[in-house]
């Protein structure tokens, strides 16, 4: 059997999206975080976090920043997906109780934030009841940068963040969902809030190249009881390159006309 080009277009077409459907994407950390999973997970704990059916308690018996631990994904490759969005749940009771998500290297770090003094990349958002605001916060090659998004009415209690990581505009935009009682995600209003731009620290050589040839986890924790669950990472891939090509010959053949297919 002789195939025209227009038909091996459209059968590299068929290959290339079998391929792309066996790219890992969808939700890849689906987790309530009442007990610890070794497989997903790793811990950097000076003080022990306690797992329950509310979840994980960070810094129960280290007061302050000295208790202060997180918790990161063994997955280390997210920067390489188009899109990243993850969401969790934190629970604190106190302004004094510091929470924070991110993503990046999340290597254990001065002041137990994660990367902060190191030459390794993140960036994470830290949200403040007591100031009503969550701080943007970045790191790369030991340089960082700070930036704070404003919102009215943000009280100890129960909330929901989200970030969303978008590789083609290299930004990371963090939202949060106020007095969250379960459902779908629906951001608050935020006095004030900008996307952590990946590519303007520190140049060529900064976050975002640290982000995609470094571990790129996310990660979470917090300090005083601060307490996490329900954590969900959704990614999207990019198309595989036999995709973009399949496309490509698949236009082709349309410009050239009808299949044709001889024996």
């Amino acid at each position: 059997m002789k195939w025209t080009i227009a038909a091996k277009a459209f059968a590299v077409l068929a290959w290339g999206l079998t391929a792309w459907g066996s790219v890992q994407g969808g939700v890849v950390v689906s987790d309530p975080l009442t007990s610890f999973d070794a497989g997903s997970f790793t811990v950097s704990a000076v003080d022990p976090i306690v797992y329950d059916a509310s979840g994980a308690h960070f810094g129960t018996g280290v007061p302050g920043d000295s208790g202060r631990s997180y918790q990161r994904t063994n997955r280390s490759n997210f920067a390489q997906a188009s899109k990243v969005v993850a969401e969790i749940t934190f629970q604190t009771s106190t302004d004094d109780q510091q929470v924070f998500f991110g993503i990046g290297a999340g290597e254990t770090a001065l002041f137990g934030t994660p990367d902060w003094s190191t030459q390794f990349s993140s960036a994470s958002f830290w949200p403040e009841t007591g100031n009503d605001k969550f701080t943007r916060f970045r790191t790369a090659n030991d340089s960082n940068s700070f930036g704070d998004s404003t919102i009215p009415g943000f009280a100890p209690g129960t909330h929901r963040f989200r970030m969303t990581y978008t590789k083609a505009t290299s930004q990371l935009l963090g939202e949060i969902d106020l007095d969250y009682a379960g459902g779908p995600f629906v951001a608050d209003p935020a006095g004030s809030n900008f996307p952590i731009v990946t590519t303007s620290l520190n140049g060529p050589n900064g976050w975002l190249a640290g982000l995609l040839s470094e571990p790129s986890r996310v990660f979470f924790g917090g300090d005083d009881g601060a307490t996490f669950r329900d954590l969900k990472v959704t990614v999207i891939p990019e198309p595989a390159t036999g995709v973009l090509l399949a496309i490509g010959l698949a236009a082709l053949a349309r410009r050239r006309g009808q299949i044709v297919v001889r024996r």
